[in-house]
């Protein structure tokens, strides 16, 4: 499976997922479980059918821990006696952040490693995520290390390495290490920070200075890893703001 997928292919391809819908249109109102769910609609069991085309409000409700919940509008496209498959009008960024995870997690036999970014700082942590999915890593991006700790627990995932930035408190760090030799010893766990890279061997990744190297910082954490580092000289230039 390609990892870096477009963005056509993200609204396409559908994965099974668990939680509960609710939906109104009209005088119709209906509550019932997710079937599957894509980028552009989601398939949930009704116990009535509906006019094509109906304008609808739903809820979802994912059963994942924190609980996820999505409000949205959308279309009825297909009705049957106990399903029914709607187009959603538009889709937020972190509904389509839920779906790609979603889609991560069900292709995990794929075997491509797994990474686990933990940085509050969005452009930054979506700078460094990029660099990571363009060696073909699967990457999972977080904002804080209790987030990190629920990815680690859930067991879908098959993390191989944590990177953290060293803006959180070092207690906070070493709270997360500690945990990690305990229950995960096979995750590595890397700091992320701006000064020049403190260790070979992958134990540091300077987020600074984006604009030039950071394709090639995260290639050598790649391969100390284990893991095989794309080649740069085929990667498109992608202009990053600052």
């Amino acid at each position: 499976m390609q990892r870096d997928m477009s963005r056509e292919e993200r609204r396409t391809q559908r994965v099974r997922s668990q939680g509960s819908a609710r939906v109104t249109g009209g005088v119709h109102r209906t509550q019932g479980r997710i079937v599957d769910l894509s980028a552009s609609g989601v398939r949930i069991t009704a116990a009535q059918t509906w006019p094509e085309d109906q304008h609808l409000h739903i809820d979802l409700r994912f059963d994942a821990e924190p609980t996820t919940h999505f409000v949205l509008t959308g279309r009825a496209r297909r009705s049957t006696a106990d399903q029914l498959a709607i187009e959603f009008d538009a889709v937020s960024p972190e509904l389509e952040r839920f779906v790609i995870e979603e889609l991560v997690a069900a292709a995990t036999h794929d075997g491509a490693p797994n990474v686990i970014l933990v940085d509050a700082k969005s452009p930054s942590r979506s700078a460094i995520a990029e660099a990571f999915r363009w060696h073909g890593w699967i990457v999972t991006e977080v904002s804080t290390p209790l987030e990190a700790i629920r990815q680690l627990i859930d067991e879908r995932f098959d993390s191989s390495v944590i990177a953290i930035a060293d803006t959180f408190p070092e207690s906070v760090a070493e709270e997360l290490r500690e945990l990690l030799a305990d229950e995960h010893p096979d995750v590595h766990m890397i700091a992320i920070g701006k000064s020049p890279d403190r260790d070979p061997a992958g134990s540091w990744l300077s987020s600074g200075d984006t604009h030039r190297d950071l394709d090639k910082r995260v290639g050598r954490v790649v391969v100390s890893h284990g893991a095989r580092a794309r080649p740069l000289t085929a990667r498109p230039r992608i202009r990053r703001g600052d």
